[in-house]
């Protein structure tokens, strides 16, 4: 059958929604209730259809059509448009979802108008604070202006509004797998309507209360700092231990630094950093002693809407290719291969919720490995290929379209992996500046 003019599409088992885009226009949204409807509709059938994790959801997503219907009906402009389709993709606990426009209606929704001396409006507020949670607390991880906040303060209110409360209006538009990982709603906390807002602390067991000059708030200027932080591929740290970070690292530098590591007395994987090349099957290479199974993936069954199946079973290890056949690839360290040697010594991977999609791919290939051990807290739990779905009003949805389980079928989506040494940050060690999980990393490197 020709299927060129099908609404769905697959290329290697992941939906391709094109033709969405070219059967429709692009409606001006705030008026029309049919289009509005459409976007709405198109969102649900999407998930409905092509979804894979619809059973672990917080809630039912039939009953969920019908409450959104007089939701997306009750509204008349853009800003109530997209704010109830992400109100209805944040149902899904899918960490996967972003929308093309999400910081630009999430920033005019959460802060209020920035403007110049002269009165010309160039975007809107945001306290000066780069947010991280510790100990289910959000902790000044950083601050963007000189003001009296330090790093390590326990933010209590702004402008007299309970912190938790903010956290639960924001996260009503973002998808997040549990409330324990709420890295997705750091970014959009500091946005407050105040140009001056009063911000209370927690500090060495006393509130401190003062105002605060909110700046411009952009995407950038306000996510994690710790990924701007990473500079090097690799490098060796004091004590003998090798340091890979799995952002930079280029495929071509695999084999260098494993011939410059293989002296060393153990090694650290960082991966809370996403991959920047695929890398994945290189390294295992090394660390695997044979070739081995990590995921199984499922995938949508094209003739049956709704249907997933598991697709095939993921191996990697010594002398193992991500062209060969995955199905039938087996066997033990192959003396064709060169360059690669089996890297006996201890190796620890860091992870936790930063470790998403592609990072929780690989740490699930590279624990398989007999000397593998991980520190760290659960991962966030958002694995497998997105898929891009068009809406009305110009904007795109990404979501979670194929499956991934461990080998013995085991769930991975929203729980996220489990580390072997559970270590999290600290509000002290924020406060301090330390990197606890890589103290920790060391600390075990050096006691084996």
């Amino acid at each position: 059958m020709d299927m060129s003019k099908a609404p769905v599409l697959f290329n290697d088992g992941v939906c391709v929604f094109s033709n969405e885009n070219n059967r429709y226009p692009i409606y001006v949204t705030s008026e029309r209730v049919e289009n509005r409807l459409l976007g709405l509709f198109r969102l649900w059938n999407a998930i409905e259809y092509y979804y894979p994790h619809k059973d672990i959801m917080d809630h039912n997503w039939n009953d969920l059509l019908l409450e959104y219907i007089p939701e997306m009906i009750k509204g008349t402009d853009a800003e109530s448009y997209y704010l109830t389709l992400y109100a209805l993709s944040a149902k899904t606990n899918d960490g996967h979802i972003y929308f093309d426009n999400d910081t630009i209606v999430l920033s005019v929704s959460f802060g209020g108008d920035y403007t110049t001396p002269v009165g010309v409006s160039r975007g809107h507020t945001a306290i000066p604070v780069i947010f991280e949670q510790a100990e289910g607390q959000f902790v000044v991880r950083k601050s963007n202006a000189a003001t009296f906040l330090q790093r390590g303060d326990v933010v209590v209110s702004i402008d007299g509004v309970d912190i938790n409360n903010i956290v639960e209006e924001i996260k009503q538009y973002i998808a997040v797998p549990n409330d324990e990982k709420l890295k997705r709603v750091m970014p959009y906390l500091p946005l407050c309507k105040s140009a001056m807002p009063e911000i209370a602390v927690l500090r060495d067991g006393e509130v401190l209360t003062g105002t605060v000059i909110t700046l411009l708030w952009d995407f950038i200027r306000f996510e994690d700092p710790y990924f701007k932080s990473i500079k090097k591929s690799y490098e060796l740290l004091s004590n003998n231990i090798g340091l890979i970070n799995p952002m930079r690292l280029s495929t071509d530098q695999v084999h260098i630094v494993m011939e410059e590591f293989s002296d060393t007395s153990g090694l650290i994987i960082d991966l809370r950093q996403y991959p920047g090349s695929n890398t994945i099957f290189l390294l295992a290479e090394y660390l695997l002693d044979y070739i081995k199974p990590f995921a199984i993936y499922s995938r949508p069954f094209a003739p049956v809407p709704g249907l997933f199946f598991n697709a095939r079973t993921a191996y990697a290890g010594p002398g193992f290719r991500v062209s060969e056949d995955q199905n039938s690839a087996n066997g033990s360290r192959s003396s064709e291969v060169a360059g690669p040697y089996f890297y006996d010594k201890p190796i620890v991977i860091l992870m936790d919720q930063r470790s998403q999609s592609a990072c929780e791919n690989m740490i699930m290939c590279l624990r398989t490995g007999p000397n593998v051990t991980l520190i760290g807290s659960n991962s966030i739990g958002a694995n497998g290929n997105i898929t891009y779905l068009p809406l009305p009003g110009g904007t795109r949805m990404s979501f979670t379209n194929l499956g991934v389980y461990t080998p013995e079928g085991g769930q991975t989506q929203r729980v996220g992996l489990v580390s072997d040494i559970y270590v999290e940050r600290t509000i002290e060690g924020i406060r301090d500046g330390r990197d606890e999980l890589m103290e920790a990393a060391v600390e075990f490197l050096l006691g084996q």
